[in-house]
């Protein structure tokens, strides 16, 4: 890196330790609190005061920690920040709308009431969520203060940032806009999209002024959404427009600032489902090929008034809302017991190349949730909708609490395992890019399955060690002649 910043061993593991403490009275205090009031008959109230008390603990275990210049873009402590975000949108959620037990599935019994459940469910999470975090901190040690990516824009070659924002550009454009199939290849240009809009971050933060940061990220990033309008994924259209969103968000500190970003989001978001929602409606419900896109902007001009925002708005803070995702993965462990051999071993299983194993089981972690929700109801080669079962609940689905404990663990050692041996070796590139990626799955960790969490970082780890094994074969065959 540009410059190294080591921080003192002394104290960690005490500051990780009263981080615990502070967050398990609290969260203590949380589940008294909510009983008392489930019990005199105020739920709604109960989950709002639960959530945003489970968010104070959270807030106090960042609060703790000394992250050094990784405080707000590190992974763990970018993962406690949006979870204590999501735990006050859920807060609100209940607030506004109450508790919809409408959109619990039929065909799944409850075996308790309603609230206990969710109480579960928030609880593996709470927990989960306070154990990795921690965990990561011992383990990254002294270099944790090196893990952000938001100050290290001029430790990068700008011709190595607008080479990684040129293949998203037009691997992008090939695949979006022209139609090209380039088969199993494909696979890699999601990896060339995060990249891209890592690039796009570090090529702004070149600017002098917060303005043009704000500026070139979404002249940069407007292109990349374009391409992804007939793609009808809403984190397709939404990502692109992160740079910008951060950039605008530290032109000013202030809290009424930031709440009014805040609520500028949810609005995107809104109009972004809506926008989604139609094209699927239009194309994937008709299994059509082609996306007719003046068709689909005229629907939505068409429906587009106050009352279709509003009902946006409510999808929006459904999706955003985990507690009931939590609560369904924990009422199927106690119909159905666990599933070590989908969950856990499935990680290992999805590792092998087809090539090597022609009939190797499909990996489809959404699916197969699907199907233990929906049981004999659904067969599972006729799904067609992949569920979030929560990332730290479906540990806890994989084997009960120990599965939780050792998952949550076993993934902040593989995390700051990686980011030290790329930061060892002085791979600056990937360091930024690993960083960034997982700042950006800290945004919506909670929704990642197992299986692809533990892949993903994986794969991350065999790219790079193939890479620096390439290199040094190309420099050992340049000295020998």
């Amino acid at each position: 890196m540009s410059s190294e910043i080591k921080l003192g061993s002394q104290n960690v593991l005490g500051k990780v330790l009263w981080g615990w403490l502070f967050s398990i009275i609290t969260t203590v205090l949380a589940v008294v609190f909510y009983s008392f009031m489930v019990m005199y008959e105020m739920p709604s109230a109960a989950l709002v005061v639960f959530n945003l008390m489970l968010a104070l603990a959270l807030y106090g275990f960042w609060r703790a920690q000394n992250w050094g210049e990784a405080k707000y873009d590190g992974f763990a402590p970018a993962l406690l920040i949006f979870m204590m975000v999501f735990k006050g949108f859920a807060a609100l959620d209940f607030m506004l709308f109450g508790i919809r037990t409408d959109v619990w599935p039929d065909m799944l019994p409850m075996t308790m009431s309603y609230e206990w459940i969710v109480l579960q469910g928030e609880l593996i999470t709470q927990l989960g969520v306070l154990l990795m975090a921690g965990s990561w901190r011992l383990f990254m040690g002294s270099v944790v203060g090196n893990t952000g990516f938001m100050n290290k824009a001029f430790s990068m070659p700008a011709s190595t940032l607008w080479f990684l924002y040129g293949l998203a550009f037009f691997t992008r454009l090939a695949t979006k806009i022209l139609g090209a199939d380039f088969g199993p290849l494909g696979s890699l240009f999601s990896i060339f999209f995060s990249f891209g809009i890592a690039a796009i971050f570090l090529i702004a933060a070149r600017q002098k002024s917060g303005i043009g940061k704000v500026v070139v990220s979404a002249a940069l990033g407007l292109p990349l959404m374009l391409f992804s309008l007939a793609a009808g994924m809403k984190e397709e259209l939404i990502m692109p427009l992160i740079p910008a969103g951060v950039h605008f968000l530290k032109l000013n500190r202030g809290a009424l600032y930031k709440s009014g970003v805040a609520a500028i989001a949810v609005l995107v978001l809104a109009l972004s489902q809506s926008f989604v929602s139609i094209v699927r409606e239009t194309t994937w419900a008709n299994n059509e090929a082609e996306v007719n896109l003046s068709e689909i902007g005229s629907i939505y001009l068409e429906r587009f008034d106050s009352k279709y925002v509003s009902d946006s708005l409510k999808t929006v803070f459904t999706r955003i809302n985990m507690t009931n995702v939590h609560a369904v993965t924990v009422a199927v462990s106690h119909s159905n017991g666990f599933y070590f051999g989908e969950i856990i071993a499935g990680i290992p299983i999805a590792l092998i190349p087809r090539v090597m194993w022609p009939s190797k089981p499909a990996i489809m972690p959404g699916a197969q949730h699907s199907k233990r929700i929906w049981g004999a109801f659904i067969d599972e080669a006729d799904v067609s909708t992949a569920t979030s079962a929560g990332f730290f609940t479906e540990l806890y689905l994989g084997g009960g609490l120990v599965i939780l404990v050792l998952g949550s663990i076993a993934f902040a050692f593989l995390n700051a395992w990686l980011f030290r041996y790329l930061y060892a070796r002085k791979h600056h590139v990937a360091c930024c890019l690993f960083s960034y990626t997982y700042f950006i799955a800290a945004l919506r960790f909670d929704e990642l399955h197992v299986v692809y969490a533990f892949n993903g970082i994986i794969l991350f780890f065999l790219t790079v060690y193939a890479a620096e094994y390439i290199a040094k074969f190309y420099e050992n065959s340049i000295k020998r002649n």
